[in-house]
């Protein structure tokens, strides 16, 4: 290879010196795993595998030679070295196994919480183009005046058309307090020009419970944004508000519910079914991740049979719940086939706001079924195109807001909610309170 693309420090003396390096490790490892393996503990002998420390010496070594040798320096720093790393380990795991930098793990912990810093809305794609879905109660977007249906066009100059919604939220964010200037359309002007607004960032509670209602005949209706914390707890206020309002019969909505904690479902679906409820198992790699999960308080709502809605992107917690209120015959579910995510992540915090999230087992419902690549199949199957499902949620949210169905000029007629209607269809043919799978 010329000289010119490739020079080598190495000659027989380093060749050497780093084999000798490498036994004396390896030798010493040995030595102390040995010492270990009688005297520690599990937890540390781990640290001392002779194997671990041998492909550990040469990351080291990799990181080493890179950040004295590499010619561009400024992308060299130890720190820059060792989050490529980290973000390698997990690479080539699945697709739900990563490493969480500080920004993204303060994220993570947000999310939990329920607490978004941002401009505060929900997005997703149409026509090309970002459009808000939901502006949140409090946020600096609804102070700015942007609500469901407006097209997302420019960021701080940018635009936005082609760019996915992960890539127009990254745009859009920023710390608590700053502005970040949006340019967007009208829903309501066919080939409108865009407006600008300045809107501030804020931190925002967000409900796990988006809409609560009374439908005809006593039908009580309930939507799940995720599964957090609060989820059981929310849930549980609205099933009482909407029976305060004379509902006899429920439908919980999960569609495009992308799922959330373990322990947010197990508590939900312990609101249906008696204190001690097998709800799932779950099957890992090693003993500590095998456990069952099981209803830890009585029911506080025993009579309640509910339709629960799905659809293709209903997953993870949605699904564990959708179906094992399936299983226990507590639920009746109608839609589409689920996503079908039946595996368990686990977060191990490696200090410094750093932390993994590793797939660390797969979860069987309680009549033993996996749903990981197969997902929930409906009790009633009823179909709904993505786009109609996108449009839907436009309008609930608009009528919501007390703006009504004015944006056809760029969307066209709204479509029926034809899984909405069959779920309803479905209680109105059921007299008894108690439903049950067809």
């Amino acid at each position: 290879m010329s000289p010119l693309l490739m020079s080598k420090d190495s000659g027989i003396s380093s060749k050497v010196s780093f084999t000798l390096r490498v036994f004396l490790l390896s030798a010493a490892g040995v030595f102390m795993f040995l010492c270990l393996e009688m005297l520690g503990s599990p937890e540390t002998r781990r640290w001392f595998n002779p194997a671990f420390l041998r492909e550990w010496f040469f990351v080291g070594e990799a990181m080493q030679r890179t950040h004295s040798r590499y010619l561009y320096a400024e992308k060299t720093g130890f720190d820059k070295l060792s989050a490529g790393a980290l973000f390698g380990i997990t690479h080539d795991l699945d697709e739900y196994s990563e490493y969480m930098p500080p920004s993204e793990f303060d994220a993570f912990r947000d999310e939990i919480e329920q607490r978004l810093t941002g401009i505060g809305v929900l997005l997703d794609t149409v026509d090309g183009f970002p459009v808000i879905l939901r502006s949140y109660e409090t946020s600096g977007a609804e102070a700015a005046g942007l609500r469901p249906g407006d097209f997302i066009t420019e960021i701080n100059g940018n635009d936005t058309q082609g760019k996915r919604v992960a890539e127009t939220a990254a745009l859009m964010k920023g710390k608590a307090g700053s502005k970040v200037r949006i340019g967007f359309s009208r829903a309501e002007i066919a080939g409108g020009a865009t407006q600008y607004v300045d809107v501030e960032r804020r931190t925002i509670f967000i409900p796990c419970v988006s809409e609560t209602r009374m439908l005809e005949k006593q039908i009580g209706y309930i939507r799940l944004l995720k599964f957090e914390r609060r989820t059981a707890e929310e849930l549980s206020g609205a099933l009482h508000r909407l029976k305060k309002n004379g509902a006899t019969r429920f439908i919980i909505d999960l569609r495009d519910n992308p799922g959330g904690t373990v322990s947010s479902a197990i508590d939900t679906v312990g609101l249906f079914c008696k204190k001690g409820t097998l709800v799932a198992s779950a099957q890992g790699r090693n003993a500590q991740d095998a456990r069952e999960y099981k209803t830890e308080l009585d029911p506080e709502f025993p009579d309640i049979r509910p339709v629960i809605l799905v659809n293709k992107d209903s997953a993870s917690a949605a699904e564990l719940v959708s179906g094992a209120m399936q299983d226990l015959r507590l639920a009746v579910v109608v839609g589409e086939q689920t996503f079908g995510k039946g595996v368990v992540q686990s977060v191990f915090d490696l200090g410094d706001d750093r932390a993994l999230k590793l797939t660390t087992a797969r979860y069987m419902l309680p009549c033993g079924r996996s749903i990981h690549k197969t997902g929930v199949r409906p009790d009633i199957a009823q179909p709904l195109s993505q786009r109609d499902r996108l449009l839907l949620n436009i309008a609930e949210n608009r009528q919501a807001a007390g703006l009504g169905e004015t944006c056809r000029p760029r969307f066209g007629k709204f479509p029926e909610d034809t899984q909405l209607a069959a779920a309803c269809d479905f209680l109105n043919a059921t007299p008894a309170a108690k439903t049950s799978a067809p």
